[in-house]
């Protein structure tokens, strides 16, 4: 009876604490469906990666089911690494399109795809970046016929990384990432692994060259080329909105209050 008198004391705490979570994920789930609704609503694609939080509940190894996270929900948040969103873009796109892009980079086959294609089939781009569109992200942005951004938004350079095998002090081997035009001019090639990282690294410099040629006329091109693809920079340096308009890019800054609210929206289920 003495213990019956205390089991409250542990079941009202339990309780409060399962009826926290289930709002969290009621209010999680509601801000997924509004934002859905309002990239609907504006025709806005968000142009992102590594975003998934999905969970796969497992008995016994095996798989029961999958729980979906709210953006994996969202068909209009786009995962430039992934065939199936970028097709399922291509195939809702008519003459133009407005994009939202916001990464640190990723996988640059299928951005460096969607760049190209879009760029040679003359679809009208206009894009926000409220906070960064690195590397493979300003891939994307860089086919953009006009870029919002904040003041304090950014891009850098697009030069392809590939992993490149070193030796570290007690000469065992581990994968670093290299920009391709080094890699590509390494001269003491003793090994056939040396060769082909060489071979390859230059294949991927000439496709982001090939690219940018078809994408731009002379003297832009020549700005772009020398700022974001052949930069002696490294890959991590950061261009503002001043930088960008000087080379050759059709910067506005300022970004609109819908804009800021749908990016806020994406930033809370994306964090």
């Amino acid at each position: 009876m003495y213990k019956l008198e205390y089991v409250h004391l542990i079941i009202i705490p339990i309780l409060i604490i399962i009826s926290s979570i289930i709002n969290y994920i009621i209010r999680i789930s509601l801000s997924g469906k509004e934002l859905n609704n309002r990239l609907i609503s504006n025709n806005i694609y968000i142009i992102t990666n590594d975003f998934c939080k999905c969970h796969t509940l497992r008995c016994c190894n095996l798989n029961i089911f999958k729980i979906k996270c709210n953006l994996c929900k969202i068909n209009r948040v786009i995962d430039f690494e992934k065939d199936k969103d970028i097709y399922y873009l291509l195939t809702q796109i008519d003459k133009t399109v407005i994009f939202i892009i916001h990464t640190e980079g990723g996988e640059t086959d299928l951005p460096n795809f969607l760049t190209y294609i879009l760029k040679q089939n003359d679809i009208y781009i206009k894009t926000y970046i409220p906070q960064m569109a690195l590397s493979a992200g300003s891939f994307i942005a860089l086919c953009s016929n006009v870029i919002y951004m904040n003041w304090y938004s950014s891009m850098g350079p697009i030069d392809t990384q590939i992993n490149y095998s070193t030796c570290d002090s007690e000469n065992e081997e581990y994968d670093e990432s290299f920009p391709a035009k080094y890699i590509k001019t390494v001269k003491h090639k003793t090994n056939a692994l040396t060769k082909l990282k060489s071979l390859e690294a230059n294949g991927y410099h000439k496709d982001d060259l090939y690219i940018l040629n078809k994408m731009f006329k002379k003297k832009k091109r020549e700005l772009i080329i020398k700022h974001f693809l052949e930069t002696e920079n490294s890959h991590s340096i950061r261009y503002g909105p001043k930088d960008l308009s000087q080379y050759g890019l059709n910067i506005k800054v300022g970004i609109p209050t819908n804009i800021t609210e749908i990016f806020n929206m994406f930033k809370k289920l994306y964090d």
